[in-house]
């Protein structure tokens, strides 16, 4: 019995890493196994089928519209997460990125759609890590109150458009930050 239990073991093993090693997304390119990098690809939603070990995602110029809450939840590993030239995305829901414990860098970029970041986007990271958060960049025109509500460790914020108008507590729930730049902005206080 015991044999058997160890053969068993480690047929799920070499299927696992088989796995790893080898699948990637259709449509995308993991020239590194831990690395997904998706470029022009028809998205409605990050797919639930798609394997979970990546340490890096880039997502590049896809048909995304929506960010939807909890997208990136079973990514467990995910340190960075790119997001960038994805022309039809205009809505990133709250707690989208819930969950990504590992997570150092979220960088938002050149998604000219994006125009509103609203309250909890950011909300539910809970990372181990120092995070960094890129947001450039995006024809932002809003950041709502508590958008970065229980964002744990983020320690440089980065925020570079051409007129955004920041809420009245859309930081007041960071606690620690090293490093603040924002670019662009009028504070409205009301």
């Amino acid at each position: 019995m015991f044999k058997n239990f160890v053969k068993a073991e480690v047929e799920k093993e070499e299927t696992e890493s088989d796995e790893i090693g080898h699948h990637c997304p259709e449509g995308c390119l993991c020239e590194e196994s831990d690395t997904l990098f998706c470029n022009n690809i028809e998205l409605t939603k990050i797919p639930s089928y798609w394997p979970t070990h990546f340490h890096k995602i880039i997502l590049r110029n896809t048909s995304l519209t929506t960010l939807h809450k909890n997208s990136f939840r079973k990514f467990r590993k995910l340190e960075e997460l790119r997001i960038e030239e994805s022309f039809q995305l205009d809505v990133i829901d709250k707690y989208a990125f819930k969950g990504l414990q590992k997570l150092r860098v979220l960088s938002l970029s050149k998604n000219p759609n994006l125009s509103q970041i609203y309250k909890a986007t950011f909300s539910g990271i809970g990372n181990e890590n120092s995070l960094k958060i890129y947001i450039k960049n995006n024809k932002l025109q809003v950041i709502h109150g508590y958008a970065f509500k229980n964002v744990n460790n983020l320690r440089e914020l980065s925020i570079e458009d051409e007129c955004i108008t920041f809420s009245k507590h859309s930081l007041s729930s960071i606690s620690i930050l090293d490093f603040l730049s924002i670019q662009g902005a009028y504070i409205n206080t009301k």
